[in-house]
């Protein structure tokens, strides 16, 4: 079976402690396996490689870049650049949209 990628993106910040940031690893908790890994990404201005990422636990990725984007154009360009680092994973990809309770963050 082809190996998946995940990418659950939101404005949230996944490096600080909170209810959202210990709700999302419960889920990439579950979501991973040995071939599949999860990343958790925050809208950032800046660019997405593999070096912006850590690895806090086997196969879960959080984003390291946290310069945040602004509205509209620099959130389009962050699924551009989420979207083109998704194709260099050479893997299947999933992307799950983690929203907040304002609407007016989001896309």
């Amino acid at each position: 079976m082809q190996p998946t990628n995940y990418f659950i993106f939101s404005k949230r910040d996944f490096n600080t402690r909170g209810a959202a940031q210990t709700r999302m690893m419960y889920y990439a908790k579950a979501l991973r396996t040995d071939t599949d890994q999860v990343y958790l990404l925050s809208y950032t201005q800046g660019k997405i490689e593999s070096v912006t990422f850590k690895e806090v636990e086997k196969n879960i990725f959080v984003s390291t870049n946290i310069k945040r984007a602004r509205w509209p154009l620099g959130k389009l360009r962050f699924v551009i650049r989420m979207f083109r680092f998704a194709r260099q994973k050479k893997a299947r990809s999933i992307f799950v949209f983690y929203p907040t309770k304002y609407f007016f963050h989001e896309f």
